[in-house]
């Protein structure tokens, strides 16, 4: 069941035990598909799991080089009530547009009357470290719907994301990296080239083995002809 925006905030926004810690947090990405063709869609799902204390929060991301059509892409973030149903809370209340050059995101969060700051690092349900970013409601905390430009120029590309934040006794900067490759122009037709291929392989063997077998049948049937006529 989805949670309601206030089903799990209690007089902190971490309670687990050494919650008051230095905290120690991951970017983990998801990516659906790592192989595509120019103008197809690349889907990113991101979530950041860990625990104990953060403040500070940002993400950026940097493109190893222009191979998106900024018209058509852009990014979801941000946590709040479902407008169809406000007793539920989603992720996703945010689109970004997003382009080659990156995107420099300083999420926001809800607060709860006892807390000091804003945060969605919060936790998810009583006696856990179970945290809201580690969640997909019904999305992913950070979602990318990046579209490939169609003349995306063939081989291996990569977008870094880079979550900078302060866990109570110092700054951490982690890296998380995907890699994509943009098919060339055979890839992109390689099953209909092998179905040809494959189409060729059999004319041939037909060619070169079921006719010389065809016509030995028949040369073997004029003989036996032959032979009953001579008697």
């Amino acid at each position: 069941m989805e949670p309601m925006l206030n089903q799990y905030l209690g007089p902190k926004p971490r309670n687990f035990r050494n919650s008051d810690a230095p905290g120690d947090y991951r970017l983990a990405t998801v990516i659906s598909k790592t192989s595509l063709n120019p103008g197809e869609l690349v889907n990113i799902k991101q979530y950041i799991t860990g625990y104990g204390q953060i403040d500070g929060i940002k993400l950026v991301s940097y493109i190893s080089s222009a191979i998106f059509d900024e018209s058509a892409s852009y990014m979801t973030s941000g946590f709040g009530r479902n407008k169809d149903n406000p007793s539920i809370s989603t992720w996703g209340k945010t689109k970004l547009g997003y382009s080659n050059s990156g995107l420099t995101l300083i999420p926001g969060g809800i607060k709860a009357p006892t807390w000091e700051l804003p945060t969605f690092i919060h936790d998810m349900e009583n006696n856990s470290n179970s945290i809201l970013t580690e969640r997909a409601l019904p999305i992913a905390p950070f979602t990318y719907n990046l579209k490939l430009k169609p003349n995306a120029p063939p081989g291996l590309h990569y977008l870094s994301f880079y979550l900078t934040y302060f866990n109570g006794a110092n700054w951490a900067c982690l890296e998380s990296r995907v890699e994509i490759k943009i098919n060339n122009k055979f890839e992109q037709y390689s099953t209909p080239l092998s179905i040809l291929a494959a189409l060729a392989l059999i004319v041939t063997i037909f060619h070169d083995g079921a006719i010389p077998i065809l016509e030995s049948i028949h040369e073997l049937g004029k003989y036996i002809q032959m032979t009953r006529q001579s008697h």
